[in-house]
């Protein structure tokens, strides 16, 4: 499991500098490559925190929407076979093919994250 930063929904990476003894990140779902860095953890996080914080402000200021850290959109490409398995089930089930997946990629998610 990757380790990872969170505020205000932009998640950051934590990367170690062994040559240099520090620690890096970049913000992940910002395009423009917002870095930070720090010498402990507490210091990256609290880096990565401000960053954010300034481009929010920075986009506010010049009147730009910043962009959002997931639009709830994405394009997926299946095998034409399976497509209409789904499709199968949406019709047997009366929802949507959306509905399907969605409920396909809830319960994988799930699966794969750790009880809380």
């Amino acid at each position: 499991m990757t380790a990872t930063l969170e505020h205000k929904g932009y998640l950051g990476s934590i990367e170690p500098d062994v040559a240099d003894g520090t620690i890096y990140g970049r913000v992940i779902n910002i395009d423009g490559g917002l870095m930070y860095e720090g010498q402990t953890i507490a210091e990256l996080a609290e880096n990565m925190r401000g960053g954010v914080d300034a481009y929010l402000e920075l986009c506010a200021e010049n009147g730009v929407e910043p962009r959002a850290p997931y639009s709830g959109k994405v394009a997926l490409r299946i095998d034409p076979a399976l497509h209409a398995r789904v499709a199968t089930i949406a019709s047997r089930d009366g929802v949507s093919i959306n509905q399907v997946l969605v409920d396909a990629v809830e319960a994988r998610v799930r699966e794969a994250s750790p009880a809380r």
